[in-house]
């Protein structure tokens, strides 16, 4: 049997050990967010930061010798992704790529990163359209807690069928060879998009790669803004609608129960007016949008959305972007 010295040891010894554990998890597991406070420094520095930080690989075809200045202290991932882009006049989203070997892979991220892209990929991304951000507000999507509905892929039968229903469901892109589309058998896919890109890898005994891609944008700025652009004519799909839904519903989950009524009443009024305009000729569907991108509420929230992205702007970043608007509008006038 222990003395009471033997037990008094013992106990001194799991409270050392209690506060050691606490210390550790203190300084190596907790999430402290990111701090990144330079200027003018290259890209690829800031990049490298983000990684080292935030725990996941981040890519682009940006140039990685651009300067960049950038000032957060503890914010989130998501939220240092959209300040970078913001700065850059770029747009981010987190990424998938499958591939055969690790040389594959290497390649696609190789053709990712070049600024002039590559035909021999194969992307699937499917940001939200304008006027549902503009609507809800603005959604950052944290690149770990990424979610589908794998319940929308049954009866698919090849890789490029199921990437592209994940990426209308979700809010992840994905890429691929354009000539490497292999069959699939039926899989019982996890409703968390990490775990299922590596079911599907392992079915296929394939590579993959999650990481974070920053872009050259088409229009829009920030988080989603485009690949391929954002479909403004309204035409979609009853299955691209209810993936479209599905996808709202999860972020309207999200949000603060006294945010909750008034954002599903938003995204109601909208899922009307597309259903509105899916029953109109091409002609008057654009006239349509046209009209609705003119409403004063619509244009007050889209200005909404600019001021917060212009707040993440640097004041050495706002002047650069009016300066850059001045001479596109000089470029228009003369070419006018």
């Amino acid at each position: 049997m222990f003395s009471a010295m033997n037990r008094q040891s013992l106990l001194v010894s799991i409270t050392l050990l209690a506060v050691l554990g606490f210390v550790f998890w203190f300084f190596f597991f907790r999430e402290t967010g990111i701090t990144i406070r330079e200027k003018k420094v290259p890209l690829s520095q800031i990049l490298g930061e983000i990684k080292r930080q935030g725990g996941i690989p981040v890519h682009s075809n940006l140039d990685p010798g651009t300067l960049v200045s950038m000032d957060v202290e503890k914010v989130t991932l998501p939220e240092a992704m959209e300040v970078l882009a913001v700065t850059l006049d770029a747009r981010w989203a987190p990424y998938f790529a499958l591939a055969q070997d690790q040389s594959g892979l290497a390649e696609l991220l190789g053709h990712l990163e070049s600024p002039t892209g590559s035909e021999a990929l194969a992307r699937f991304q499917r940001p939200l359209p304008g006027p549902v951000e503009w609507v809800l507000g603005e959604y950052l999507p944290n690149p770990k807690k990424l979610v589908w509905s794998a319940a929308e892929a049954r009866g698919k039968n090849t890789l490029h069928e199921h990437l592209e229903i994940m990426a209308q469901a979700s809010e992840a892109g994905y890429v691929v060879k354009k000539d490497w589309n292999p069959a699939l058998t039926s899989l019982n896919l996890s409703d968390r998009v990490d775990r299922a890109v590596g079911q599907l890898a392992g079915q296929l005994k394939a590579r993959h790669h999650a990481f974070l891609y920053v872009s050259r944008r088409s229009w829009g700025g920030g988080y989603g803004a485009g690949e391929g652009g954002r479909n403004l004519d309204g035409e979609r799909s009853s299955s691209d609608l209810e993936l479209l839904d599905q996808r709202i519903q999860r972020r309207l989950a999200e949000l603060p129960q006294g945010e909750r009524a008034e954002a599903q009443k938003n995204w109601d009024e909208q899922k009307k007016t597309w259903a509105e305009l899916q029953a109109m000729s091409p002609e008057d569907r654009r006239a349509r949008m046209q009209e609705l991108m003119e409403d004063p509420v619509m244009q007050e929230k889209m200005e909404e959305m600019n001021e917060l992205r212009d707040r993440r702007r640097s004041p050495e970043a706002r002047r650069a972007r009016y300066q850059r608007y001045i001479q596109r509008k000089s470029s228009l006038k003369g070419n006018s």
